[in-house]
């Protein structure tokens, strides 16, 4: 008797050589749903700011970074200037700090915003006095001069960091008496700093 092969035999094995087939082609397709690569093969840098360093072991310090590393801010323990009744015969006490923010990838000039936090405390007969250096720009800090039960304080100013330039400020705190009456105090301390880079004009619209 002479056989004949079902035409249906045939199909599994067309199906498994369409399935390989198939199978090869999505092996070499690129995958669309993966991270953009950039054409020239190089990741785009962004400025940011690194840990900051301070110069000046008394004065101890803290500091965090926002995600995009943009924005920092400083914590400080002990940077402060003061006269108390114990301090006999003296009419001056100054305190220097200098910190440096190093800036990574600053290939052009930056514009930045600095808010310093403090207290100050001054009687009759006694001054407080606040310098801060930052970027090679020396501000001369406004504050409170009648505050005899203290005061805290926020000043905002903006400097600008030549390329390749780390973010390096310096504080110098200074409180006087005019006499040496103990009763007479002053008290200038600063807690904190934060500075955040400003947006660059790109000059598009």
């Amino acid at each position: 008797m002479k056989r004949y092969r079902a035409p249906f035999m045939l199909i599994p094995c067309f199906l498994i050589m369409l399935i390989l087939t198939a199978g090869c082609s999505a092996i070499g397709k690129p995958n669309n749903n993966g991270p953009d690569v950039n054409t020239s093969g190089h990741r785009e840098k962004k400025t940011k700011f690194d840990k900051a360093v301070m110069h000046d072991r008394p004065v101890c310090i803290s500091s965090s970074l926002s995600p995009d590393g943009r924005a920092a801010s400083l914590l400080f323990n002990h940077l402060e200037a003061k006269i108390d009744p114990k301090d006999k015969g003296v009419r001056v006490k100054t305190n220097t700090a200098t910190f440096i923010l190093p800036v990574i990838d600053n290939d052009k000039e930056l514009q930045i915003k600095q808010d310093i936090r403090g207290f100050v405390c001054v009687a009759q007969g006694t001054r407080a006095v606040l310098l801060a250096q930052m970027g090679g720009k020396t501000i001369l800090i406004d504050l409170p001069q009648s505050s005899s039960g203290g005061e805290d304080f926020t000043r905002t100013f903006e400097t600008t960091l030549s390329a390749g330039q780390d973010c390096q400020g310096t504080f110098f705190l200074l409180v006087e008496r005019d006499s040496d009456d103990e009763k007479k105090f002053a008290h200038l301390a600063i807690d904190s700093i934060d500075i955040t880079m400003k947006e660059q004009n790109t000059g598009k619209k």
